[in-house]
């Protein structure tokens, strides 16, 4: 029988059988293969070896990517058609207090003023009028910035915290948009605009400026981490973890000491604040510093001045350490959710702003009074009498201080474009400045002036002293010591 002959003998059935046989050697072989890409995926990745950094890069830029937002100038949060076009301030009670303020800017902010790149910050009375400007050196500060991916233009790149030095210069940190990482660093500026130093890619957030100039900053450090201080604890980031502390700067800008949140939280007892985070890859997110003053320590049983204070978003919890021995001394977890900007006030409480902690029918947000003692939380605002400006929200970000007396504070709304004032023991509104600029000139669009609102960073009581160092002229000094 010839071939043909025996191809024709095969019935129909057992030839479509004959034609579906599977080449195992093919299987075994792309198996195989997946098997040798995984081990050396594997090894790459703990060893770094080629094509690692090339795959990270990648990821890095991808994550860039997707956080690009360029419709608006930074900081503009919306438009509004019928906003006003400009800030605007507005006393809201006789009670408002007098004290000069300093306000903290950004691109395109008060460029009548800063006209390269606009002010990084500012002094302006009660009525809004400006009295002091630092410019905005963005050139000096990232024009060689490195480790970032995205879109880095130099106006992706505003200040987020500022703390004013004793001889009138800033330090500021930085965040960025439409970049990966966000962190853009720490800078110490002069009236000038003189960068004296510089770290750029870990400070972030909001600082604090003692009374000796040291500069307590919240630090960023990415790196690949499984497990913090040998803990069982698995954190499940398939990229680096952004591994976040306290970082002590002198006046000079070199580090004194560096404290990492995670590691001692663990190695103090708490590893159930690393079990319970929502985003294995950011555990911490450290947003705020305060620092002890005597006074303050003397209300807290167990404190000492120095002793340091932080707000922990992902954790939604407070903590108060000693920052050269790295011991936790208290701990308030789960009173607030998602909270910024933890300070003390005078009696040892602690102020905070609490995003998502408040009342969803009163816009979700709120201020509290936390009790470091007994764990205790009192809402300060939004009260009865706080109705003429609510809703109040911001989702994320928000700063409050409180004023040198201990009886006002000052609040930054950023998702509501304002700063206002109220009354701690009442709740009572006391003064506001919305925060707005025209658009249109940036954007390169014609017509009437258009309102962009603007996020707001944060707004800080000025000091008799700071205002005297400052030398801002007698009236505005006689001010600032009411």
């Amino acid at each position: 029988m010839n071939d043909k002959e025996m191809v024709r003998a095969i019935p129909p059935k057992a030839a479509k059988k004959r034609k579906r046989s599977f080449d195992w050697s093919a299987l075994a072989f792309v198996a195989a293969l997946c098997l040798l890409s995984f081990l050396y995926g594997t090894t790459s990745n703990e060893l770094n070896l080629p094509p690692n950094s090339q795959v990270r890069q990648a990821f890095y830029a991808l994550k860039a990517f997707r956080l690009i937002d360029n419709d608006l100038p930074t900081g503009v949060m919306r438009v509004d058609p019928d906003a006003e076009p400009r800030s605007s301030v507005r006393r809201l009670d006789p009670t408002a207090g007098d004290e000069l303020l300093l306000v903290t800017g950004g691109p395109y902010r008060k460029t009548d003023l800063c006209p390269k790149y606009g002010c990084l910050a500012w002094v302006a009375d009660r009525s809004g009028k400006v009295v002091r400007t630092w410019p905005l050196p963005l050139d000096a500060l990232f024009q060689d910035a490195k480790g970032y991916e995205g879109d880095q233009r130099l106006t992706n790149f505003y200040p987020n915290g500022v703390g004013l030095l004793s001889d009138g210069s800033l330090v500021a940190t930085f965040h960025s948009r439409n970049t990966y990482p966000y962190a853009g660093g720490i800078a110490r500026i002069g009236a000038d605009g003189k960068v004296f130093w510089k770290s750029v890619g870990d400070g972030h957030h909001w600082l604090h400026v003692g009374p000796d100039d040291r500069i307590y900053a919240p630090v960023q450090i990415r790196r690949k981490l499984n497990h913090i201080a040998g803990n069982a604890v698995e954190l499940h980031c398939a990229d680096v973890v952004h591994d976040e502390g306290v970082r002590i700067y002198r006046p000079d800008g070199k580090i004194e000491r560096t404290v990492l949140m995670a590691d001692m939280l663990v190695r103090g007892g708490y590893p159930g604040l690393i079990y319970s985070v929502s985003n294995g890859c950011d555990p911490i997110h450290l947003n705020s510093i305060d620092v002890a003053s005597p006074e303050v320590a003397s209300r807290i049983t167990g404190a000492k001045s120095g002793d340091v204070l932080v707000s922990l978003r992902e954790k939604s919890a407070i903590v108060l350490f000693d920052p050269e021995t790295a011991k936790v001394k208290r701990v308030i977890v789960g009173r607030t959710a998602a909270q910024h900007s933890a300070k003390f006030l005078p009696d040892g409480t602690v102020l905070a702003f609490d995003n998502q902690g408040g009342a969803k029918a009163l816009g979700g947000s709120r201020i509290v009074r936390l009790n470091l003692v007994d764990g205790s939380v009192q809402t300060l605002f939004p009260t009865q009498e706080s109705r003429a400006l609510l809703p109040f929200f911001s989702e994320t970000g928000g700063f409050v201080m409180p004023s040198p007396d201990g009886k006002r504070a000052m609040v930054s709304s950023e998702d509501q474009s304002r700063d206002f004032e109220f009354d701690l023991a009442t709740g009572r509104p006391l003064w506001i400045m919305t925060h707005a600029i025209d658009v249109n000139p940036i954007m390169k669009k014609r017509g009437k002036p258009l309102a962009g609102l603007l996020n707001v960073r944060g707004t800080y009581y000025l000091t008799k002293d700071q205002a005297i160092a400052l030398d801002l002229g007698e009236a505005e000094q006689r001010l600032a010591s009411r």
